[in-house]
């Protein structure tokens, strides 16, 4: 059993919202993103993660998952009865950079040599990214980011991937206050982001921002991904036709 408290129980106490523990989370949490993020998200899809078997790809998409981590604001989902981890938010705060310095992604791929799967997620978090100017828009020295949302196949259904966000946003604004989870960076502290920032990739996860107040920033749709290399997104099963870039202010 994680040692971190749970901060919410759903689904008569079957479910629980923890904060990632290094500790005893990562075995787990790592097969909710082989199996409930690499194999069913739209974009992983589009440039051919989903492989059954392992690839380098994927190997190099988990890397960048744990790079992710190490901000401490991440969350996991816990099936109570088997003490099994079924999803996952990963969170980051990304602070403005200062002229001249190397954004989290760039810093990421001048330190792995990516193949073409995984460089080409990295294109479409650079596109996205390149979209909005979030610092300036929201006049901010910083942003709160679900990074990555995820739950397993079996256990859709069970509002998991919602209560996952939910309780993002709500970290979020204690994180302003100043009530600090314990897993925190030392370095985050004092960080005050004005918003939480998503990528929704899906209309599922769509409708969860919705229902919980991100505001549509833009909309790309999967077919003007062609223009940055990402040449398969006709693979993307066809009721999504595109991703949402929201955000909610806090």
């Amino acid at each position: 059993m994680s040692q971190k408290r749970f901060l919410y129980t759903f689904d008569n106490d079957n479910f629980a919202i923890q904060l990632y523990n290094p500790e005893t989370d990562q075995e787990g949490s790592l097969k909710v993103l082989k199996e409930g993020f690499l194999q069913h998200e739209n974009i992983c899809i589009a440039v051919g993660l989903n492989a059954s078997e392992e690839t380098q790809g994927q190997r190099d998409v988990a890397k960048l998952f744990e790079a992710n981590l190490s901000d401490g604001i991440s969350l996991v989902a816990r099936y109570l009865p088997t003490n099994e981890i079924v999803g996952f938010s990963i969170n980051k705060i990304h602070s403005r950079p200062l002229p001249g310095t190397p954004s989290f992604l760039e810093e990421f791929c001048k330190n792995n040599k990516l193949v073409a799967e995984s460089r080409n997620i990295i294109k479409f978090l650079e596109f996205a990214d390149g979209k909005i100017d979030l610092f300036e828009k929201f006049n901010t020295e910083c942003f709160f980011e679900c990074v990555f949302l995820a739950s397993l196949p079996e256990f859709r259904g069970r509002k998991i991937a919602y209560h996952l966000v939910e309780h993002t946003v709500k970290l979020a604004k204690d994180i302003v206050a100043g009530n600090y989870p314990e897993t925190i960076d030392e370095n985050l502290k004092g960080k005050k982001p004005k918003i939480v920032f998503a990528i929704w990739t899906s209309k599922y996860s769509a409708k969860i921002g919705e229902k919980l107040g991100f505001i549509p920033l833009d909309r790309i749709p999967f077919a003007n991904l062609k223009s940055i290399g990402i040449s398969s997104v006709e693979k993307i099963p066809p009721e999504h036709t595109h991703c949402i870039l929201g955000a909610v202010e806090i």
